[in-house]
């Protein structure tokens, strides 16, 4: 009889690996550390547990007076605050499969409108790797 290896139980096994690849990941942040007084206004998006993600995300950007920051569902941006968005604007899509539909339009939709995008997934090589600037 084989066993399913569920997703919770794949994702503890990971892990380490994912530990690693997040510390390797981190010197990318150096070149958005350059150019964050760039940013007027940053908005983190995702679906689901992805959004409530994007919410830990602005946590710090909450208590920095330089920058408006706003943690919003992906549909949500599309749909109602999509006139905010511009070049100088930072937007991070989270997306644990890195093809979520509503996130992946709206990156490509802000990039479109000059923002600065940066992705953030589990999976390589998928959708918002071709949609950011950046991917980690």
């Amino acid at each position: 009889m084989v066993l399913k290896e569920y997703n919770m139980i794949k994702d503890i096994r990971e892990t380490p690996f994912a530990l690693k690849s997040v510390l390797e990941e981190t010197k990318k942040f150096d070149s958005l550390k350059a150019s964050e007084y760039r940013f007027k206004k940053a908005f983190f998006i995702g679906c689901g547990s992805s959004y409530y993600a994007a919410l830990y995300g602005i946590w710090p950007l909450l208590k920095n007076d330089n920058i408006l920051a706003y943690a919003l569902p992906s549909s949500e941006l599309l749909i109602n605050f999509m006139d905010m968005v511009d070049e100088k604007s930072l937007i991070v899509g989270t997306s644990r499969s890195g093809k979520t539909a509503e996130t992946v339009t709206a990156l490509e939709t802000c990039k479109k409108r000059g923002a600065y995008t940066l992705g953030f997934t589990i999976e390589k090589e998928t959708k918002i790797f071709d949609v950011t600037d950046e991917t980690i």
